[in-house]
């Protein structure tokens, strides 16, 4: 795909996380509207991005991004936070695997839980899509407990 280079904004995780959140807080400032389309993940734990249960970021509303630690992975990361992701046009999550079911259950179909849930916190203005292979989204055929 033909990417314009000034289109490309690489955070810059050689740096130490704190300067490379701030350096990457300001190219957000930067950019003339919110991102048109975020693809994310999800981790068996809820997470998303580096949005880690119980950590902070899962309850920023002013910055942009920012350096986390990271309990689970025990290391430093660097996110965008939730303003930047409800902000996007539209949100996407892939997710495939058996291990993930329970998170995709939870997030999906479960009480609202961010400190246990991140991805939960999610809430753009058009509605998340969520493309999943049957081991990932097995429980959510499943009844309820």
């Amino acid at each position: 795909v033909p990417i314009p280079p000034e289109n490309v904004h690489r955070i810059p995780g050689e740096q130490p996380p704190e300067r490379a959140a701030e350096h990457y807080e300001a190219v957000l400032a930067h950019l003339p509207r919110p991102f048109d389309w975020v693809l994310l993940g999800l981790g068996s734990d809820g997470h998303t991005a580096s949005l880690f249960p119980g950590t902070e970021a899962v309850h920023e509303t002013r910055r942009r991004a920012m350096a986390v630690y990271a309990p689970s992975q025990k290391q430093w990361r660097i996110t965008l936070t939730p303003p930047v992701f409800n902000a996007a046009a539209r949100v996407r999550f892939l997710v495939t695997g058996e291990a993930k079911a329970p998170a995709v259950r939870a997030v999906i179909a479960g009480p609202y839980q961010p400190d246990q849930w991140p991805a939960q916190i999610l809430h753009p203005p058009q509605p998340i899509r969520w493309f999943l292979d049957a081991r990932a989204a097995f429980l959510l055929m499943a009844p309820s407990p």
